[in-house]
């Protein structure tokens, strides 16, 4: 009997190393199904704000698309044939060239 008791502690020690081993492993397992779902729940929620993203930047495009194009200012007309003449004294551009010739300037 004294046999019986000596071996009795060393099955407690292997059952119990045995138990830690298999508790070790479960939690193990555990880990990696939790880190999975995290990983794709990250995944998920990457992808949908990467959508949300993308759908609002071309809803913004569309959008300046769509405002009508600034109309070009219409010219202004002047009340005059020539935007520019010069004054001789009061007297016309073809009486200042005349007077120029009867002096003889070329």
């Amino acid at each position: 009997m004294s046999d019986h008791k000596a071996a009795a502690p060393a099955d407690a020690a292997q059952d119990e190393s045995a138990n830690v081993d298999r508790f070790a492993a479960k939690l193990q397992q555990d880990v990696r199904s939790w880190s999975a779902r995290d990983d794709d729940a990250t995944d998920r929620a990457a992808d949908a704000t990467l959508a949300l993203a993308a759908k609002a930047a071309k809803a913004a495009v569309v959008r300046k698309r769509a405002k009508p194009a600034a109309k070009a200012p219409a010219p202004v007309e002047s009340s005059k044939g020539r935007p520019f003449s010069m004054s001789y004294e009061g007297v016309s551009n073809a009486q200042y060239l005349a007077g120029r010739i009867a002096r003889g300037a070329r």
